[in-house]
């Protein structure tokens, strides 16, 4: 095992061989060197001290509810008002329902269903501005069960503007790799720096076992750092320092590391520094790759990231090892999807795109769908020629099943893909994207305003159950698998697949794009 993941981290992909029968036309993959990626590392403070604020600061009363079922887990979600926004905590299955209306959030955000802790016991939200002066943007940490804010941490400093100027000369004086030519004057800098700080602000995520919360905030000199507060201990640790402004953050699920980018300006295919500090801020290192879009964990110690961008798309997959504090590239092409058996070293590639070399030339593979082995270095050809108009007949979805890896769609065919790399039927004749349920053992399918409905395959027993609202436009899994929720005609359904028909849970459900916004939590309020 220890032999293979060295060998996985270590090895780029590259080399050609034929893999499964009927593979068609084999490949050679050269992936860039990485040398010289790494930046300096952060240098992370142990603690850093806000404005003291007092505890409680504030009341929330809830709206009219209906007493909540005694159930494993409940659904989150907000409905949008004309005082601002609702909160609801939701017993899917039946009538139980309580909701907090959140008032004074910062224009434009909305609620971030990020702000609900695991367990449904504190939510995090932002009100007020940022502002060159003066600016009032403030986290609130309001608790559900008694609707108290227990804390307020104001974001940004009374002189924003001010210190985002000295960032522009410090930075024009010595300017970062690439952003040294005539374009980047102080006044652009600190033009990019305040655009790059008012997008990432808002960023909080909770850790998995739900004690901390980690938020960026401009509190000590002129970029945003990633901080974390105890809410038991009301405690405020800073992590992190440095130029460039926070725009994500991801707790690894073991809940030791905390995954951030940051970056010196946004705007499409924004030049993405990928950042990585321990909880306790022991240690920490930056790599400059990957982008702001669709990178995720895989396990604690290993994360993905890709150049993904809003616009010009994603390509380069690369693996990011924690112990060894190095990248390694698994794809260094376009892909619009993939799945990864790093214990076996295998990755399925979709891809539907090239890149250009800038001269009209293509860079890469023709589209299609691809099988890395990515210990061999040899890359087989499943299908070619996908494109936009087979969006929804072919592609390409992890699948966290005991002893298969990926779901892979062909012609209207749908396939389970094992640690071996072999293909198993099955559905035949089943269009739309499949969606797995956490465990596995069951796939929903549906297709954006999909007017036959959702389908959801049982894997176990081989059961396909039509479920008749339609058109389906979202779903959320409950964690254990065994329910859904989803969004047709803007309603909002529940069904146990128990046989029993679908229950509304709201019926003017308003949600946005992409995905059903809503979070499951376990052992909610009471």
């Amino acid at each position: 095992m220890d032999r293979l993941m060295c060998l996985l981290l270590a090895l780029a992909v590259s080399g050609c061989a034929a893999g499964l029968q009927d593979a068609g036309v084999a490949a050679t993959v050269s992936s860039p060197s990485l040398a010289g990626s790494l930046t300096p590392a952060l240098t992370p403070t142990s603690e850093a001290a806000t404005a003291a604020s007092p505890r409680p600061t504030a009341t929330i009363a809830p709206t009219p509810t209906t007493a909540l079922g005694d159930v494993r887990y409940y659904l989150v979600y907000s409905r949008r008002t004309t005082d601002g926004a609702e909160l609801v905590l939701a017993d899917a299955g039946g009538p139980g329902r309580r909701g907090w209306l959140i008032a004074g959030m910062s224009g434009g955000w909305g609620l971030d269903l990020a702000g609900v802790s695991p367990s449904g016991e504190y939510l995090a939200y932002h009100t007020g501005e940022v502002a060159e002066k003066a600016g009032d943007l403030t986290l609130q940490i309001l608790r559900l069960a008694d609707g108290v804010v227990v804390k307020r941490i104001p974001l940004v400093t009374d002189d924003l503007g001010e210190q985002m100027r000295g960032l522009g000369e410090q930075l024009a004086a010595s300017p970062p790799d690439g952003m040294d030519d005539a374009y980047w004057t102080e006044e652009e800098f600190a033009e990019a720096g305040m655009f790059a700080l008012e997008s990432g602000i808002g960023s909080v995520a909770w850790s998995p076992d739900g004690s901390e919360l980690a938020f960026a905030g401009q509190i000590d000199g002129p970029s945003s750092d990633v901080y974390v507060y105890d809410p038991e201990e009301d405690e405020i640790r800073r992590l992190t320092d440095g130029p460039t402004q926070v725009q994500y953050l991801d707790w690894s699920p073991d809940g030791r590391w905390i995954a951030h980018g940051s970056a010196y300006w946004t705007g499409a295919g924004p030049y993405m520094i990928n950042n990585f500090v321990k909880r306790d801020g022991s240690a920490s290192f930056s790599l400059d790759i990957g982008g702001q879009y669709g990178n995720e964990w895989y396990g604690s110690t290993v994360y993905l990231a890709n150049n993904g961008a809003n616009g010009p798309g994603s390509y380069d997959l690369m693996s990011i090892s924690m112990d060894r504090q190095q990248a390694r590239t698994l794809w260094p092409y376009p892909l619009s999807g993939y799945a990864l058996d790093m214990r076996r070293g295998r990755l399925l590639v979709q891809t539907l795109e090239y890149l250009d070399d800038g001269q009209g030339n293509p860079i890469g593979y023709e589209p299609g769908i691809y099988l890395v082995d990515l210990v061999e270095g040899t890359v087989e050809l499943l299908k070619e020629d996908v494109d936009f108009g087979e969006w929804f007949s072919a592609g390409v979805r992890p699948w966290p099943k005991a002893g298969e890896f990926a779901l892979v769609s062909l012609e209207g065919n749908v396939y389970g893909m094992n640690e071996a790399g072999g293909l198993r039927l099955l559905l035949e004749n089943e269009a739309g994207e499949p969606y797995p349920s956490p465990d596995g053992n069951r796939i929903a399918f549906f297709g954006y305003n999909d007017r036959e409905g959702m389908r959801i395959f049982d894997v176990l027993w081989g059961g396909l159950v039509r479920l008749p609202e339609s058109p389906t436009e979202c779903a959320s899994w409950r964690p254990d698998g065994e329910a859904v929720v989803f969004v047709a005609n803007d309603v909002l359904y529940f069904n146990n697949l128990t046989g029993a028909g679908s229950v509304i849970v709201d019926g003017n459900y308003q949600y946005g794009l992409p995905g059903c916004e809503v979070r499951w939590v376990e052992d909610g309020q009471e």
